[in-house]
This record gives C-alpha cells, structure tokens and sequence, in this order.
C-alpha cells in the first residue's frame, strides 16, 4: 500500500508542478520571471520538506 501511494503522488507531482508552474507564468505575465517563479518554487521545496 504504501509502495501505491508512493506511485500515485509521483503521478501527480509529475503531472501537477508543470501544469502548476504553467499556469502561474501565464497568470503573472512578463514580471512572472522574477516575482511569481521564485515564490513558486520556495513554496514547493518548503512543503516536500515540512
């Protein structure tokens, strides 16, 4: 089971943080290069390690 859930949130992390990324340049527009990228990201190490 364990080795299931593992699999299942490697799918949906690879499916998921591009499409999240994606859709966050797209909404933050020319400025998203240095505003809305970097906090992106920050967010998304800081909640795989917490």
């Amino acid at each position: 089971m364990i080795l299931l859930g593992s699999a299942f949130i490697g799918i949906a992390n690879g499916v998921g943080i591009p499409y999240l990324n994606t859709i966050a340049s797209i909404k933050g527009g020319k400025d998203s290069a240095i505003t809305v990228m970097p906090l992106l990201s920050a967010a998304l190490y800081l909640g795989q390690f917490v």
